[in-house]
């Protein structure tokens, strides 16, 4: 099986998505390749695939991360409105519901126009927001960890083998991703 992580395009920006993709793939072989239990579950490794359009469905154990041109546009804060956007991206969630009709959706994305749009860092980016997202990480838990898990993420900041541990910890779980993005950002009434 394969770990699909899907990059959703919403708005008009310029970056280069083979780089992000690449890179973003690497990250995540490394994790998947450094656990024997998630290496025999996604023996394919993890697939990245850019779109333009959400999709109906997807798997609870995947990742669906939005990019946009900046956080002015976000999409997420749409499942919390109390959630503040980052400078580089943001991560939040949602429940809804009680008992057996308990509800969950997270949603992450990340600004295109954050360190000039270098394809290295918006894929750092990335990944730190998959940390929030996989293991609904607040700030405060997750930045100490350091590497890909600190507060600041650059172009040139590596896998750590503790951020590698934490994500292998929580790579395989579900979490079901939130998938109304791009019916939010087409709306023309959103944010008002």
């Amino acid at each position: 099986m394969t770990y699909n992580v899907t990059l959703v395009r919403v708005g008009d920006f310029t970056v280069n998505e083979d780089d992000i993709a690449t890179r973003l793939k690497s990250l995540f072989d490394d994790v998947i390749q450094s656990d024997r239990g998630l290496s025999r579950r996604f023996d394919e490794l993890t697939a990245v695939t850019w779109t333009r359009s959400c999709p109906d469905r997807y798997n609870a154990w995947d990742l669906l991360i939005y990019f946009m041109v900046s956080n002015y546009d976000s999409v997420v804060q749409a499942l919390n409105r109390d959630a503040q956007p980052g400078p580089g991206g943001m991560t939040t969630w949602r429940f809804q519901g009680q008992g057996s009709g308990r509800t969950e959706e997270t949603g992450s994305e990340v600004y295109a126009n954050t360190g000039g749009g270098d394809s290295n860092g918006l894929a750092n980016l990335a990944f730190h927001e998959a940390l929030h997202n996989k293991g609904h990480f607040s700030d405060a838990t997750l930045h100490p960890n350091g590497g890909l898990a600190g507060a600041t993420v650059t172009p040139t900041t590596a896998m750590t083998p503790g951020v590698r541990r934490l994500m292998a910890g929580i790579l395989g779980g579900n979490r079901p991703q939130w998938l109304g993005g791009c019916t939010y950002y087409n709306d023309p009434l959103r944010g008002t």
